[in-house]
C-alpha cells in the first residue's frame, strides 16, 4: 500500500495511541513495515477434530470411504490453502446412530508478523466461523492485542512521532543570529557600543494600534552561545516560582484551612468552607490537584533551565542557512519528567 509521507504520520500517531485506535489492515502492515518490521504472507495449518453423525449406517460408511480416499499419514510440508488433510477416519456406532470421526489438519490463508529482530512473531489467521476465509479479509483485533502486550511498537510508533515533531520544528539559522537564552529561538542580533552583540526585540505583538505590545524578556542580553546570563535569570525565576508554589500546596493541606482562592477560567473567585459547606472537600481536593500539576510543569521547566545552565560552555554563532540547535528539545533528551 502506498502512503504519503503526511498520511504516514498520521498513521504513527495513531499507532503510538494504538489502544483507542482503528486501523484497516493496508494501513496498519504499511506503518509496520515503515517501522522495519517484516510481513509476509503464509499458510497456517492447525489440528483438525472432526465428528459428523448420520441416520444410516450406508450413509456414514459412504462418507467413510470418501474421507478414506483422502487421507494422508502425517502433516503435509507444502499446504494447499483451503483443504482438510484427513487423518484416521473410524466408523463408529454411537446411541445417537451412525457416526464418522477423523483427525487431520486444515489449511488456511495467513499473515505471518514479526519484528526487525525477528524474535516476535504472529500468525494471523481468519476468523474460523467467516463466510469468506481469505487473507485480506482477516480482522486486526488480534495483531492489535498481541501488538500491544507482547512488543514495544507503541514505543517505536512514539519515537518516530518525536522525531517528525523535531523535525517539524527544526529553524533554519538567519544572518548574524543566535540563541535567545529565554525563548531559545533563534534570533537576529544587533551590535551594541563596546562590541557586544545583544538580542533584537522580539516577542511582541501587534494590535494594529501603531505600537508594539509585550516582548521577551531575552531582549537586550547576550545569545546562549556567548553568554549564559539571561539563561541564569530564567531558572533563577523558576526555582522562586516552585518555592512559591511548595508553600501554598503546604497551606492548603492545612487542618485548619478555612478558604482559598481558586483561579478559574474568567476570574478568581475566594472559595469559603462556610459558604461550600458540604462540597467543600470535593472543591478542595480539585484545587490542589491543579497546583500539584502546575507544580509539576514548572519543575520540568526548571529542569531544563538548569540542565542548560549546567551545560553551558562558550559556543560559536549558529551558520546561517543551516539548522540552528534546537536547545530545548536538547535539553528534553537528557531531563526525566518525573
Amino acid at each position: 500500500m502506498e502512503v504519503t509521507p503526511l498520511k504516514m504520520r498520521s498513521l504513527v500517531k495513531n499507532l503510538s495511541q494504538l489502544r483507542y485506535a482503528r486501523f484497516k489492515l493496508p494501513e496498519l502492515f504499511a506503518v509496520l513495515e515503515h517501522l522495519g518490521w517484516h510481513i509476509r504472507p503464509t499458510v497456517d495449518v492447525h489440528e483438525l477434530d472432526g465428528r459428523e453423525d448420520y441416520r444410516t449406517e450406508k450413509d456414514a460408511r459412504h462418507r467413510l470411504a470418501k474421507l478414506k480416499a483422502q487421507e494422508v499419514r502425517t502433516k503435509p510440508a507444502k499446504p494447499e490453502t483451503g483443504r482438510w488433510y484427513i487423518a484416521d477416519p473410524k466408523y463408529e456406532e454411537t446411541i445417537y446412530g451412525h457416526t464418522v470421526t477423523f483427525g487431520g489438519w486444515e489449511a488456511d490463508e495467513a499473515w505471518e508478523v514479526s519484528d526487525p529482530s525477528g524474535h516476535h512473531s504472529f500468525v494471523m489467521v481468519p476468523d474460523p466461523h467467516a463466510r469468506v476465509r481469505k487473507r485480506d479479509r482477516i480482522h486486526v483485533d488480534r495483531l492489535s492485542k498481541w501488538l500491544l502486550e507482547h512488543t514495544n511498537v507503541v514505543r517505536q510508533a512514539e519515537a518516530l512521532v518525536e522525531d517528525y515533531e523535531r523535525q517539524r520544528r527544526v529553524q533554519l539559522a538567519d544572518t548574524n543570529s543566535g540563541t535567545c537564552g529565554v525563548c531559545l529561538r533563534n534570533i537576529k542580533l544587533e551590535d551594541e557600543s563596546g562590541g557586544r552583540q545583544v538580542m533584537v526585540l522580539h516577542g511582541y505583538k501587534r494590535p494594529g494600534t501603531g505600537h508594539t505590545q509585550g516582548r521577551c524578556m531575552g531582549v537586550g542580553y547576550m545569545p546562549y552561545e556567548l553568554s549564559v546570563d539571561a539563561t541564569t535569570m530564567v531558572l533563577d525565576s523558576y526555582e522562586r516560582s516552585l518555592s512559591a508554589i511548595d508553600k501554598y500546596i503546604e497551606s492548603l493541606i492545612a487542618p485548619d484551612l478555612t478558604e482559598f482562592v481558586d483561579d478559574g477560567r474568567s476570574k478568581a473567585t475566594v472559595v469559603t468552607k462556610a459558604q461550600a459547606g458540604a462540597t467543600w472537600r470535593m472543591l478542595l481536593d480539585e484545587h490542589i490537584a491543579k497546583q500539584r500539576q502546575l507544580r509539576f510543569n514548572i519543575k520540568h521547566e526548571r529542569d531544563i533551565f538548569r540542565w542548560l545552565v549546567n551545560s553551558w560552555r562558550l559556543r560559536p554563532l549558529p551558520v546561517p542557512g543551516q539548522p540552528a540547535i534546537n536547545w530545548y528539545d536538547e535539553a528534553s533528551r537528557h531531563v526525566r519528567r518525573t
